[in-house]
């Protein structure tokens, strides 16, 4: 079947593998797998090379390591959500060029996050929210030159965040529960690209960084239920989702958009 360009398997159990001739196929651009029960794939033959450039596992019964994507130079987007898929990212996905998003998300990944994903010269949303990764966040995500969307919440990572994350275009970042430490980086606050900015449920210390109420774009800044101490000038000047609930804040002026969630930052330094 040589003119096959997608395949969707959909709300099916398979009583065999994934053949590995897919990666055969001469025109095969997306394979999408939803609510399938015992995925398996067979090995694929050797030196396979295919044209794929979507692969999508999504509410899927499988386990194990995250399939082979090597045959698949071509990629452009990954999506591998809802699953019992576990083990490490792997760090040859840093070689898939084409690639622009890379989807693990609500899987049972573990291990740190590959530093090579900060080369893939197209990358724009990398999303790896609610696994089990540990380590710290790569300095090399902030050198990415097209990186615009980055989510890691609801991981076990430690360490800081990088400034790196703050010097670059990177208009959406969530690091919320987890357990990192350390200050909020100072050049947050002449991030004029910066739209969201997540950092709820850490350990993060220090005060909110100076300019981060006069950034002309942020709709969205959530550092609640961090030991954040010192003074924080409120006055958000285009934000319209704040929460610093459960810090050690103290502000001034109090800025009414905080009181959505319970704002409970004292009025005076």
């Amino acid at each position: 079947m040589t003119y096959l360009t997608v395949i969707t398997i959909n709300n099916v159990t398979l009583s065999k593998p994934i053949s590995g001739q897919i990666a055969s196929l001469p025109n095969l651009q997306e394979l999408k797998l939803f609510w399938v029960t015992n995925l398996q794939f067979a090995p694929y033959p050797a030196n396979a090379l295919s044209p794929l450039t979507q692969f999508a596992i999504l509410d899927a019964d499988i386990s194990g390591p995250i399939p082979d994507l090597r045959p698949y130079p071509n990629l452009t987007r990954v999506d591998i959500k809802r699953t019992a898929l576990d083990g490490s990212i792997p760090a040859y996905l840093g070689g898939l060029t084409e690639l622009t998003a890379i989807v693990l998300t609500e899987n049972r990944l573990t291990g740190e996050i590959p530093p090579e994903l900060g080369q893939l010269p197209k990358l724009s949303l990398l999303a790896l929210f609610k696994n089990q990764l540990t380590g710290t966040i790569p300095l090399e995500l902030g050198l990415s030159v097209s990186l615009t969307n980055l989510d890691v919440s609801n991981n076990q990572l430690t360490g800081s965040i990088p400034r790196q994350l703050a010097l670059k275009s990177i208009a959406s970042q969530r690091y919320s529960f987890n357990r990192l430490t350390g200050t909020i980086p100072a050049e947050y606050g002449s991030m004029t690209s910066l739209l969201y900015l997540y950092l709820t449920s850490n350990r993060l210390t220090g005060t909110i960084p100076q300019g981060i109420g006069n950034l002309p774009n942020l709709g969205i800044f959530d550092a609640s239920d961090n030991p954040l101490s010192g003074c924080f000038n409120a006055t958000l000047a285009k934000v319209f989702y704040c929460d610093v609930s459960l810090t050690n804040l103290c502000c001034t002026p109090l800025n009414p958009v905080c009181n959505i969630t319970g704002y409970d930052c004292k009025t005076t330094c």
